[in-house]
Formats: structure tokens, sequence, C-alpha cells
């Protein structure tokens, strides 16, 4: 009847409702298991008692990027600072950044470089070019060659090789393994600058073409990068800077040496274009030994040259226009510099007083 429809009506609307159509069923179903609780939108965040710690608050003027105003910015808090505090880079660490060096390289490298001056200093040690290849080859940055089995037996050629240049070396090495691998690797080097064939170090150290070239890279920027290291060293006294500038003329001359794979006496030769280290000592041996001596060349020394293997009338004559265009640029700049020119108007008069200023 009506009345007993109202009667349940009535009766239905003192219950109160226990579902809600806004919760998703992934969050029901998590809140069904044990431990994890449904927190109102409104109600205040849970709050924990952090520990001030090197994670949590940054310290020495370093900001966390999450905490950035925004991408690309910087406002850094300076509520951990001291107001006089400030961060400046040193010379010789703006120094090895701009070469792209790796710290420790720099460390081995410029300890290397403080013993070579005070040897030259001292003069109480040698100071040679197989210890400064042997300083680059014992970097991080430098991929050394490893000691094979029967190199590590006494009377190897390596370990004789290293009894022998073992008072050069300008760094030490615990093990002896791989005291052995960075000797190895400037023995390598030291074959390439003494004009020795790939075939011929392939066949003495077997070492593959492609690894001495990759290495002749690094040894190459290495030598360039110590180089810089010991310009910027600021440890030594004024009376030592011949010193350094000796042993930094050594460097850049080695770092020649290893680019081109020559001795010293063809380095004015491998400069010019078109001519390596092998036509350079086919020039050597006519007695051509500077750009000068390839202009001055005669016809008989013109047509020995032409009847060699890898010779020809067109090389000849573009090495010759190459000689040209460095001759012709240094007399250039030669004769552009100006000589101070007498005026007039800087003769005293007669009755002008002189002057201290």
């Amino acid at each position: 009847s009506y009345a007993s429809r109202r009667a349940d009506l009535e009766a239905s609307k003192d219950d109160d409702e226990e579902w809600d159509d806004e919760m998703p069923i992934w969050a029901s179903i998590a809140q069904s298991t044990e431990g994890v609780e449904i927190q109102p939108s409104n109600a205040p965040p849970h709050s924990r008692n952090q520990s001030t710690t090197a994670f949590t608050e940054p310290s020495l003027g370093f900001t966390s990027a999450t905490k950035l105003a925004h991408v690309g910015g910087w406002n850094p808090s300076n509520s951990n600072d001291h107001d006089s505090m400030e961060y400046e880079a040193t010379l010789m660490g703006e120094r090895i950044t701009q070469l792209y060096l790796d710290p420790l390289s720099a460390s081995i490298l410029r300890t290397g470089l403080r013993r070579a001056v005070r040897r030259k200093v001292r003069k109480n040690g040698d100071v040679t070019d197989f210890g400064m290849m042997h300083l680059a080859s014992s970097t991080p940055d430098f991929i050394p060659l490893w000691a094979k089995t029967s190199e590590l037996e006494r009377n190897s050629s390596l370990w004789l090789k290293t009894n022998t240049v073992e008072d050069e070396l300008l760094i030490d090495d615990s093990m002896e393994e791989r005291l052995l691998g960075k000797v190895k690797s400037a023995w390598m080097i030291e074959m390439w600058t003494q004009e020795d064939t790939l075939r011929s170090i392939e066949s003495e150290l077997d070492v593959s073409p492609g690894d001495v070239h990759h290495r002749v890279d690094l040894m190459g920027w290495l030598l360039a990068a110590g180089q810089q290291v010991l310009l910027t060293d600021d440890v030594f006294s004024e009376e030592h800077l011949p010193v350094i500038g000796e042993i930094a003329t050594e460097i850049d001359m080695l770092r020649q040496r290893v680019r081109h794979g020559c001795k010293s006496d063809l380095l004015q030769l491998v400069n010019i274009k078109h001519v390596g280290r092998a036509r350079a000592r086919e020039l050597a041996g006519l007695n051509i030994r500077t750009p000068k001596d390839v202009v001055r060349m005669n016809r008989s020394v013109r047509n020995t040259l032409l009847s060699k293997r890898g010779w020809g009338p067109l090389l000849l004559d573009k090495i010759h226009a190459e000689v040209d265009k460095v001759l012709h640029r240094q007399s250039t700049s030669h004769s552009n510099e100006r000589i101070p020119k007498i005026r007039d108007d800087d003769i005293p008069l007669s009755d002008e007083s002189s002057s201290d200023n």
C-alpha cells in the first residue's frame, strides 16, 4: 500500500551511503591493502622530521637542480655561505679544462716535468725524448700496449729495453707488468720517430698499423698538453725560466717528430705540402734539407728524383709551387715591417730646453 511504501522510503533516508562513485577502482583495491590509506586532497601533508645532511641540504654554495628557479637559470642560495666566500679557477685548472685533459693526467705530467726541470738545473740526470714519451704514455688519457707473456721473461728484448732506459724515466710504476706495457708503448713511438717502417714495428713489437697511428695521435696531443702544463706551472723562480724554455722547445720538436714520424733533420722538409717522411729522406739523400735547397735544385738533381719511384714532373711542380708560396710569404712579412720614420717636427728648436719627461 501507499503507507508501507512511504515507511520504507523514510527508513532508507536514515542510512548513510558508504560508497563513492568518484573513487577509481584501482584506488578501492589499493585501499584494501594493509598499510595503504587514502588521504583527502584537502588534508594537510604528512610532515617528516628529516635531518639535515649532505643529501637534503647542499652546502658550500651548491644548489640542487630541482631548486633552480627555471631551466637554464641560476639563482643560488647564499644562506649556507659566508659573505666573503668566492670560488675562482686557478690558472692551471683553467688550462687543463681548455686542453680537455684528465686532471689525473695533468697531475702526472706536471710531476714528471717538474722532475725534468730539477734534473736540468742540478745536472744530475738526463732528460730524453724517451723519458718524455714514457711520461705521456703513463697518463690515463693514453692507451698503453700490453706486454705479451713472452715479453715478461727476464731475457726478452722488452725487459732489456726497460733496464736500459730505467734512469731516463720521469715517473715510477709499482707494477712490473704495467711498467713493461708503458715502456713498450714509448718504444713503439720511438721506433716511429726513428723512421722505422710499419712493417718493422709490427714484426718487432707485434703492433698493427692501426694501433700505431691511433697512439701516435694520442702522443702528439699529450705532448702538446704537457708543454702547456709546463709553461703554466709557476712553482719555479725566474732564474729557471731558460731551463723551462729549453724543455718546452724540446717537447715541441718531439711533438713534430711524432706527428711526421721522422728524425729532427727532416723537420723543415716534412712541413712542405706533398712531402712526407719517405720523400723527405730521399731529398736529404741528395743533400736537399731546406725549402731554399728545393728552389735551387738543378736539372741533374731533378732528373735523379724523377728516376725514383713515386716521383713525377707534376709532383715536383706542386712542391716547387708550395715552396715559392712559403718563401714569398716570409719575404713579404719581412718587407712589411715599417722602418721608423724621421719626422721634422721631432727635431728640437735651437732655444728649446731639454726635459726629462
